[in-house]
């Protein structure tokens, strides 16, 4: 039986603004040249597989072990607060946490699809819990009722209704939480293995392209990281399987058709400069923790970077670094114990520009590779921790950025212990034998 779990990402990088000259370098990832790879069709092909199984899996006949006790616990028992950053009221939670009605998990059990992009609550409220906002890393964007962002066309099962019928707990691969109820619907025998028996699936290269359907009317925007079913396709465009909410609650599958030149096609192979081109979409656009405001976090971003090519990635930044490959393979190397400079060393050695994750506690970046003698990384981060007159405070980011792996210690206001190379604790290479490099 599989066992999903909700994760709380507590990260470092965190609030306040305090800026002391932190400047950015170029923001283009094509003015960090390195060794070209590809990966051949084959190989693709197997990722997609994997994916897919991973996409899908929701889906299945197993009942998810969850166990939602001790985060009502601890709602109860720490302190939070509102979006007026005063404190909540311990009476006003117990009634969301009973409106949750955690006691009928699995009471409804149905295969459904979400029909529109939805933010995935931790309880049926829209209401952001806050942890003290005095604090430096607290107060906004840090909701601790915000457990991801999930897309449309995602297939989740419905464990359970809020009693108020205005929200469901859903769950699937990589989250569990509760959807809006108008976000979401149950779906067919016979639109599920329609749209699994798809022999093709497709992915923007372009983030937020409007879907429109045959009567010019506004569906959807299609994300990067977002996979769609492929319908049918012509020389120019590509037409994909799409739903829209039906009587009774019912999914109701439409096909829309977009423009092929927007689109990349499962299984097909690809190279570090689709990587690239992909990740330099995303780079400038807001962070967002938890998904919040659609926006994405450090581990969203990765996850829909590599998933545009069927490389699956896990929701969580320490699932991530952890997670066994397409072949169940371990590819994660412990360098914790090393000093700065060893670590360094090591990662420049065994490193793959564009295919290799680096760790820490609470984030995950992407290697770039060593430009100029200096080390540089691509991430989604809110800020890097520093101390303004002596108090804890915040460089604020607020984006996906390129920086060096050393960002901020050239100023004074930041402890080498609070550099970025200085937490890193872990490397995984993404891949191992499947890289094939481009000649020159």
């Amino acid at each position: 039986m599989k066992n999903y779990i909700f994760f709380l990402f507590i990260l470092f990088f965190s609030s306040c603004a305090y800026n002391d000259d932190f400047i950015l370098p170029s923001q283009d990832l094509s003015d960090y040249e390195s060794k070209d790879f590809y990966i051949n069709d084959d190989i693709s092909a197997k990722l997609k597989d994997d994916y897919l199984n991973n996409f899908f899996s929701a889906w299945s006949d197993e009942k998810a072990n969850i166990n939602m006790n001790e985060f009502a616990n601890n709602l109860l028992n720490e302190k939070s607060y509102s979006e007026n950053y005063q404190p909540y009221d311990k009476e006003f939670l117990k009634q969301l946490i009973n409106n949750a009605d955690f006691k009928n998990l699995n009471s409804v059990f149905k295969n459904a699809i979400i029909i529109h992009s939805s933010n995935v609550r931790l309880l049926p409220t829209k209401k952001p819990r806050f942890k003290n906002p005095n604090l430096a890393g607290e107060g906004y964007p840090f909701d601790y009722l915000q457990n991801s962002f999930i897309y449309a066309y995602t297939p989740v099962k419905i464990s359970h209704f809020s009693k108020d019928f205005g929200w469901s707990f859903i769950y699937n691969s990589f989250i569990v939480g509760f959807v809006e109820d108008k976000n979401i619907a149950f779906i067919s025998d016979d639109d599920l293995n329609a749209l699994k028996s798809s022999q093709d699936y497709i992915s923007p290269k372009k983030d937020k392209i409007p879907l429109i359907d045959k009567n010019n009317d506004f569906v959807e925007y299609a994300r990067i990281g977002m996979l769609l079913a492929l319908s049918k396709e012509s020389a120019n465009y590509y037409t994909i399987k799409a739903f829209k909410k039906g009587i009774n609650n019912q999914a109701k599958l439409v096909e829309i058709k977009v423009n092929k030149e927007d689109f990349f096609k499962l299984g097909s192979s690809f190279s570090s400069k689709d990587l690239k081109n992909i990740a330099n979409e995303l780079i400038g656009q807001n962070y967002g923790w938890g998904g919040m405001n659609g926006n994405r976090d450090c581990s969203a971003f990765l996850k829909d970077v590599f998933g545009s090519f069927g490389i699956y990635l896990k929701r969580n930044s320490q699932d991530q670094i952890m997670q066994k490959d397409y072949l169940n393979r371990s590819n994660f190397i412990n360098i914790g114990k090393l000093n700065n400079k060893e670590k360094y060393k090591y990662i420049k050695t065994h490193a793959i520009p564009f295919a290799s994750l680096l760790a820490l506690k609470g984030h995950i970046v992407l290697y770039l590779g060593e430009f100029n003698d200096k080390m540089y990384i691509l991430h989604n981060l809110w800020g890097i921790k520093n101390y303004n007159s002596g108090k804890e405070s915040r460089i604020v980011v607020g984006k996906v950025a390129i920086t060096t792996i050393d960002a901020g210690s050239n100023l004074k206001s930041v402890k080498n212990s609070d550099v970025i190379l200085s937490k890193i604790y872990g490397i995984r290479n993404l891949f191992i034998d499947e890289i094939s490099y481009i000649e020159e």
